[in-house]
């Protein structure tokens, strides 16, 4: 079945999608400049690492591969641009980029 989203709702339904992606995560002391969100299975989804101005955020490359396959993006950009947003928006953090991690055979201790 197909579905016509038209452009002015586009965002938000991303928006609402990835607060889906992020729901449920709980935070775990990563040390003082390091805040990392972890999943049911104790594996981390979000690592934001921190000074006193700024900000890297890193994203579980799965999220990133959901959100391109369910919206049919152009590219890593694409994506990229709705998830600043969404830090900036929901995490009241701004930054210029967000990268990816895989957790492919890493065990994490907290």
């Amino acid at each position: 079945m197909k579905y016509i989203i038209t452009e002015n709702k586009i965002d938000s339904i991303i928006d609402k999608y990835i607060t889906s992606q992020f729901r449920g995560l709980k935070p775990v002391n990563g040390g003082k400049h390091r805040e990392v969100w972890i999943n049911s299975d104790k594996k981390p989804v979000i690592i934001i690492f921190s000074d006193d101005k700024f900000f890297d955020v890193y994203v579980l490359e799965d999220v990133t591969i959901s959100i391109h396959n369910l919206f049919s993006m152009n590219g890593f950009a694409d994506i990229q641009k709705h998830l600043i947003n969404w830090f900036k928006e929901h995490m009241n953090i701004e930054v210029d980029e967000v990268f990816t991690f895989d957790n492919e055979g890493h065990d994490y201790v907290y």
